[in-house]
């Protein structure tokens, strides 16, 4: 008996399987989770990857989308930089991507906030006050 090059209906049962425990652990840990779209990216995705450095809270970096999907930027949770806040509760800042046919990332951290940063460079806002003549 010979497979199929797509695997036997066993395998695909399997595959079907861990996905659907893979989402359900994701969407238990609050993760973002993983929903349909309408075409294929490239296989790379530039984020704002959070260093913990109040003096360069980011770093612009580009990755392959596995490092997105399986390798741990997904995890690295917390909102966006806040110079209130704590380095250790920042997160990375991933905007939404299309990874496959029918497949997107819906982005992490992807508020108005983020966006802006990432627009920056990576590089967090700098608030200027000024003071009015006369004051």
């Amino acid at each position: 008996m010979t497979e199929s090059p797509s695997g036997t209906p066993r395998q695909k049962v399997l595959i079907f399987l861990f996905a659907l425990v893979s989402a359900a652990l994701l969407t238990n840990l609050g993760l973002p989770i993983l929903v349909g779209a309408t075409n294929t990216d490239p296989h790379l995705v530039s984020l704002c990857h959070a260093t913990r450095s109040s003096s360069n809270p980011y770093n612009l970096i580009t990755v392959d989308v596995a490092s997105v999907l399986t390798s741990g930027h997904s995890g690295h949770v917390g909102a966006p930089f806040d110079p209130n806040v704590p380095a250790d509760r920042w997160g990375d800042i991933i905007p939404p991507f299309d990874y496959g046919p029918g497949a997107q990332f819906l982005g992490m951290n992807w508020t108005p906030a983020g966006q802006d940063i990432l627009a920056n460079g990576c590089a967090a806002p700098t608030t200027t006050t000024t003071t009015p003549p006369g004051a």
